[in-house]
């Protein structure tokens, strides 16, 4: 404070120096940039670490650059083969491929890109998943007569797959498939709002604001899933892998697909003369216009979660286990014919 020439009054003098507001802006931008800096840097010692911890004994194949990983066991004339809905991996199958152990058939499991330790890629269409698919099979040297078993989105990556193979496709099992036709129940407001999530999810990937929003439990998890990895190993894997860039970006591809509805491969009597078994909790599935009346069975749940093989493994090989029979049958009966 200061006297006022001429006056008995005081005056309080500002000793702090005005900063301009663009020098006030430039600071903000810095603080952001050092902010997106430090979680870029944690984000990439993460991914190291995670790479040294999770390794495993599964094989792949490179496919366009990317390495896709598989795994099939067992032996037999059929090969069923498994494709697991968005945000799970091939773990899914673990129970299910246990108990069909004395069919006699050999399965094969993959994770799709960005699933497990598969590359993380560029947004793929149902139909060139499937073609990746068949790829995959080629370079592991396995051969026709697929038992085909998809649930939610990966009913339409084998549905896509048999349109294009069908010789090959000797039989079907769709658990909770998605109607292609059914537009409405994935291109709405709802979804769109959870695909703006999923795209927050995939970028922030990149600088450890996904693993902060999957601690506070804001991340779209899949508890189904989750709770049923017993295998301490696989459980480790995939917490390690699921708050990484691929993965995180497989989710945002794959629902954008659903939202899309970037699949045209559902025809009316596609699975005539094969048996199509469908698990959903819809009564009187339309789906079943897939197949043929004798030929096609429906089993109806009230399961309404994510990841309905995790929870009923059983009723999942018992699927398995009357479409291979089918097919069984329905072969002996071509070759009686054929004499």
């Amino acid at each position: 404070m200061s006297l006022l020439a001429e006056s008995n009054s005081l005056k309080k003098i500002n000793m702090r120096e005005k900063v301009p507001m663009t020098v006030k802006i430039k600071r903000i931008i810095y603080i952001i940039i050092a902010i997106f800096a430090i979680g870029f840097g944690i984000q990439l010692v993460y991914n190291f670490v995670s790479g040294e911890m999770i390794k495993t004994k599964n094989t792949y194949v490179t496919i366009d650059t990317k390495k896709v990983y598989y795994h099939a066991a067992g032996a037999g004339d059929y090969t069923v083969i498994f494709s697991n809905p968005i945000g799970t991996n091939m773990y899914e199958w673990n129970k299910t491929i246990e108990s069909l152990d004395k069919l006699g058939v050999r399965t094969f499991v993959y994770n799709r890109n960005g699933y497990g330790l598969s590359d993380g890629s560029e947004k793929m269409t149902p139909k060139e998943q499937a073609e990746q698919l068949e790829k995959v099979l080629k370079k592991a040297a396995i051969t026709g007569n697929y038992i085909l078993v998809g649930e939610g989105y990966g009913s339409l990556v084998l549905t896509n797959f048999a349109k294009e193979h069908p010789s090959n496709v000797k039989g079907v099992v769709l658990i909770n498939p998605i109607n292609e036709a059914n537009k409405s129940e994935y291109h709405n407001f709802k979804n769109f709002m959870s695909l703006g999530g999923k795209k927050i999810q995939a970028i922030g990937a990149n600088f450890t604001l996904t693993w902060l929003l999957d601690k506070i439990g804001l991340a779209t998890n899949y508890p189904d899933f989750e709770k049923n990895l017993t295998n301490e190993k696989e459980k480790d894997q995939y917490d390690w892998l699921k708050n990484k860039a691929p993965y995180r970006k497989a989710i945002y591809n794959e629902s954008k697909n659903l939202y899309d509805m970037s699949s045209n491969s559902e025809t009316k009597g596609m699975f005539n003369n094969i048996p199509l078994y469908i698990i959903s909790n819809i009564k009187d599935n339309p789906l079943k216009d897939l197949g043929s009346k004798d030929y096609t069975t429906e089993f109806y749940t009230d399961y309404s979660g994510h990841s309905f093989a995790s929870e009923n493994p059983k009723d999942v090989s018992s699927a398995i286990t009357r479409v291979v029979d089918q097919a069984i049958r329905i072969n002996a009966r071509e070759k009686e014919n054929n004499k």
